[in-house]
C-alpha cells in the first residue's frame, strides 16, 4: 500500500510540473532559445563609438587654371555600431575610392568655406552608407570627421 501511494504522489508531482512547464511555454514566460528568432532586419544595438582612419590622406588635383592645384583630406569616420565599423574595414578600399571621386568633383570656391566642408563630410556620410548598405551592413556610419585639410 506505502509503494501505490509513493507511486501516486509521484506521478501527481510529475503531472503538475509538466502542467506548470506547459502554460509557463504558452503564455511565454519561458522560451527555449531554439525559440527565439533574431529579426534580422532590426537595428543593432548601438555601442561605444568606433573610429576608422582613413590612410594614406585623400589626395586629388583640382582645376589647372585655378591658384590652389591639389587638395589633401585627412579623413576618420566614425559609427556606434560595430557591425558597421566591421564592415567599414572590409569595404575600407571602396570608400576611399568613393571619397576621393568626390572629392576630385570638388571647387575651390566651394571648399574654402567651413559651409562647403560641411557639406562635403555630409556627402562622405552618404556615401559610406550607401555603400554599406549595398554590402547589407547593419547600422550607419554617424560621422566623418576631417582631421586634416591641405589646400595649395
Amino acid at each position: 500500500m506505502k509503494l501505490l501511494y509513493a507511486q501516486l504522489v509521484v506521478l501527481i508531482l510529475l503531472g503538475l510540473v509538466t502542467l506548470g512547464v506547459t502554460l509557463s511555454l504558452v503564455t511565454g514566460h519561458i522560451v527555449p532559445p531554439a525559440w527565439e528568432v533574431e529579426d534580422e532586419d532590426a537595428e543593432p544595438e548601438p555601442g561605444e563609438p568606433r573610429y576608422l582612419d582613413l590612410r594614406p590622406p585623400l589626395t586629388v588635383s583640382l582645376e589647372p587654371d585655378k591658384p590652389v592645384r591639389f587638395v589633401q583630406v585627412e579623413a576618420t569616420v566614425m559609427t556606434v555600431y560595430e557591425e558597421t565599423f566591421q564592415g567599414l574595414l572590409e569595404q575600407q578600399e571602396a570608400i576611399r575610392d568613393a571619397f576621393l571621386a568626390l572629392l576630385a568633383e570638388q571647387r575651390y570656391e566651394t571648399l574654402r568655406e567651413r559651409a562647403g566642408r560641411e557639406a562635403l563630410q555630409s556627402q562622405m556620410v552618404e556615401i559610406a552608407n550607401g555603400l554599406l548598405h549595398e554590402e547589407e551592413v547593419r547600422g550607419e556610419v554617424n560621422a566623418v570627421y576631417l582631421t586634416g585639410f591641405v589646400m595649395q
